[in-house]
């Protein structure tokens, strides 16, 4: 915090500051977060018309671990820091997932799993460079207790068969897939089906070489690869754009 570099260049160029803004700062011993770090980090906020939130501010011990933009980060006695969704990230995923279905009582199923994926993608795509496996398969058990749940509510006087036939189906060695059927206007059935957060492949992130330099020509294989090596980790195409138009056909 000593250096402000960054933030003048930032403010130069026009940049604004959110009023709300999450960050770590580490430190060796607690009586430097205290004592060095802490007074800094207030005085480099006040200047800028910010406040740092006592009730939102934490000291605590990697070890302990802590939670930090819907994350819980820990450091073992093994010596491994292990990243994983945090129990408060998946709840508010819960709760977004049951407001859905309750304005859903009536409408349609079709729109109701479009809208229900939107939420499922970006909180698995968000997470899936965690260690999110078992977090991943708890959510698709209670996604199931839930449309289940749902559709005993939606059809009272249907048997457990009938919603079987009709909403569910088996696809790629995967069953119960909670599905839905519509009709185009070029008279063609569409089949939507909920997305299942088990589904979703964990790509771990690959840290890029101290020594490596994209303005040197030396590395430009070493950059190239990554951007191939990223496309070929997604096949959900999620960063195809970042091949670049020049690299389309080595992607593909």
């Amino acid at each position: 915090m000593s250096r402000e570099v960054h933030v003048r260049f930032w403010e130069q160029r026009g940049g604004r500051f959110l009023s709300l803004t999450h960050f770590v700062v580490a430190g060796r011993t607690r009586e430097t977060l205290e004592n060095q770090a802490l007074p800094a980090i207030r005085a480099f906020l006040m200047k800028r018309g910010l406040l740092l939130l006592a009730e939102k501010t934490r000291i605590v011990n990697i070890r302990e671990g802590f939670e930090f933009l819907g994350q819980h980060l820990r450091k073992y006695d093994n010596g491994k820091l292990i990243t994983k969704p945090a129990s408060g990230s998946l709840r508010k995923i819960q709760d977004a997932v049951t407001e859905i279905l309750k304005s859903h009582d009536a409408g349609s199923v079709y729109s109701m799993i479009r809208r229900l994926n939107q939420i499922l993608r970006g909180y698995c795509n968000y997470h899936r460079s965690s260690c999110a496996s078992r977090m991943f398969g708890r959510l698709d058990s209670w996604m199931y207790g839930a449309i289940r749940q749902w559709l005993h509510g939606r059809h009272p006087n249907k048997g457990r068969r009938w919603m079987l036939r009709k909403y569910y189906r088996s696809r790629n060695g995967y069953r119960w897939i909670f599905h839905a059927k519509r009709t185009n206007e070029n008279g063609r059935t569409a089949i939507l089906d909920l997305q299942q957060a088990s589904m979703i492949s964990i790509i771990r992130h690959v840290k890029i070489r101290s020594e490596a330099n994209p303005y040197d020509p030396a590395w430009t294989d070493y950059f190239a690869d990554r951007k191939r090596n990223k496309r070929y980790c997604n096949p959900d195409r999620r960063f195809i754009e970042e091949c670049g138009p020049s690299h389309d056909r080595d992607c593909l």
